[in-house]
């Protein structure tokens, strides 16, 4: 780049510091001096761009405005904001939850053999029409099934449902 002018835009100047950065059309980024040959260095602003060998073998960068005088390069969109991970919201001490907090996890029965119950809660069984599903409640008729993976419930004959596991 040494001698010949290339197209950047200048990304930042900060004149209390008298320092800004300018940005090649290729990609290579340089700081710049407030004596770098432009009056009123803007962000935005294009420019052309040469590196100057100094005395002591330290480089400068002077700039220049194009030919056809001062012009402004498209602004960059903003970046997107980046997804934060989701988080977790505590409820207030006082808030109650409407499931209770000990207990069968959600789809599961405990497997018991109560009194006047034809079959044990929680033994899994099949229908010809609704597939696979498990005991939630029965008499000795009737049994109330839960369907899997709909998680649709039935009330089913025991007679039209075969035992998958025997108690």
């Amino acid at each position: 780049m040494v001698n010949s002018f290339e197209p950047g835009t200048i990304l930042w100047f900060k004149p209390e510091s008298g320092r800004g950065v300018v940005k090649l059309d290729q990609g290579r980024q340089y700081f710049f001096e407030r004596k770098c040959g432009i009056d009123d260095p803007v962000k935005g602003l294009r420019v052309l761009v040469r590196m100057v060998e100094g005395e002591q073998a330290a480089t400068s960068i002077e700039l220049k405005l194009p030919a056809g005088g001062r012009s402004f390069a498209e602004p960059e969109p903003p970046p997107r904001p980046k997804r934060r991970a989701s988080t977790k919201t505590k409820k207030p001490s006082g808030a109650t939850s409407r499931r209770p907090k000990t207990g069968p996890k959600t789809g599961v029965v405990k497997r018991v053999v109560r009194k006047g119950e034809s079959l044990e809660r929680g033994i899994s069984v099949a229908h010809p029409v609704h597939g696979h599903g498990f005991v939630v409640l029965s008499t000795s008729s009737m049994a109330r099934i839960r369907f899997m993976p709909s998680q649709e419930e039935r009330s089913i004959r025991i007679d039209d449902l075969e035992i998958l596991e025997k108690s």
